[in-house]
């Protein structure tokens, strides 16, 4: 391997990968673990199986955006069951340390068997050129310049070396889900102001209990107003989660904030705002994490552009079409390709 790819974050790149940095940090395996626990099932996992199942013995696997490893696994599972030995490297842009970062034991010392290269773009992959039989992508690769990375995977991928990708799509299922968990946020953090509500009725108890216990400061008419502030704003929110069928980012940053202020006989309104704080980071971050999501996702025009781009980087039976789940429902779409 060469040292291509080695200190691709600028400071800038940094600052806008945070909420990815986080996002694995906090232990998720792919990028929809706060809907589905545990690695990618059902259609996606078929694929995978699939394409790794064809692969000789020895190969060696690149993922691109790999993430906490989700599709790497699938890698290692099927070397594992027929004994092929693969070499697989996972590579991303983010701040990633999947061994360390996912908590389920069951996974972690598989992940330790993969070599995994963290602050890589895919637009110059730390790879010999002619080294890789498949180069793989899960959500991942439309995140990139796709006039840069097509020709950078091409670069590194064997003569009859594999590329097989599944890309967002605008129109998907999951995109269609993204846009309405945004929709919900904003009406959270712009529309009812919940965590400005909140942190005002904090501060107005830090004053009046002045380093005490925040309770104390409840019976304050000043408290008392800032609160019946908040509780309008749960109130909306609650009516809004009545009409949606799935109002999971509307009711969570609520309930939490319920459950930092049932802390008040035991905290100070100080460390309530420190973790109101943290709270709101949080969501802020997931939403730039979606909107990353929703900037990233392709058309179709898109995806006849990527067709003229395999095939100028000398890639052959590209294979393009829309991927879809067991319900019938286009999860994205799968790319596939071979090099000449």
């Amino acid at each position: 391997m060469d040292e291509r790819g080695r200190g691709a974050r600028t400071g800038e790149s940094a600052r806008r990968l945070e909420q990815w940095d986080r996002y694995w940090a906090y232990g998720n395996i792919h990028s929809f673990s706060q809907v589905s626990g545990g690695n990618y099932q059902g259609a996606i996992a078929d694929f995978w199986k699939s394409r790794f199942e064809t692969l000789e013995s020895e190969s060696r696997i690149l993922d691109i955006a790999t993430g906490n490893g989700a599709i790497a696994l699938f890698a290692l599972e099927s070397s594992d069951q027929r004994s092929a030995h693969f070499e697989i490297l996972g590579v991303d842009l983010a701040d990633i340390d999947p061994s360390r970062q996912v908590k389920d034991p069951s996974l972690a010392g598989k992940l330790s068997r993969i070599t995994f290269q963290s602050h890589v773009s895919a637009e110059s992959l730390p790879v010999d050129s002619d080294s890789i039989d498949m180069a793989c992508s899960q959500f991942g690769i439309e995140y990139s310049n796709l006039s840069r990375s097509i020709p950078e995977l091409a670069r590194v991928l064997k003569p009859s070396g594999r590329a097989a990708m599944i890309v967002h799509h605008r129109d998907s299922i999951l995109l269609r889900a993204t846009r309405e968990e945004l929709d919900q946020l904003h009406f959270v953090l712009n529309d009812v102001k919940l965590y400005l509500r909140a942190r005002n009725l904090l501060r107005s108890m830090a004053d009046v209990a002045k380093g005490r216990v925040a309770a104390e400061a409840l019976r304050s008419p000043k408290v008392a107003r800032k609160r019946r502030a908040l509780d309008e704003a749960m109130e909306r929110i609650e009516q809004a989660a009545r009409t949606r069928p799935n109002p999971g980012m509307l009711v969570g940053p609520g309930r939490y904030i319920q459950e930092i202020l049932s802390a008040a006989d035991r905290a100070t309104a100080v460390e309530l705002l420190r973790w109101l704080d943290e709270a709101q980071f949080r969501v802020a971050a997931n939403q730039r994490r979606l909107l990353d999501m929703v900037a990233a996702a392709r058309n179709d025009d898109d995806f006849e552009m990527m067709e003229h781009l395999l095939i100028g980087s000398g890639l052959s039976g590209v294979d393009m079409q829309a991927f879809r789940g067991e319900g019938g429902a286009m999860l994205g779409w799968s790319v596939e390709a071979y090099k000449n």
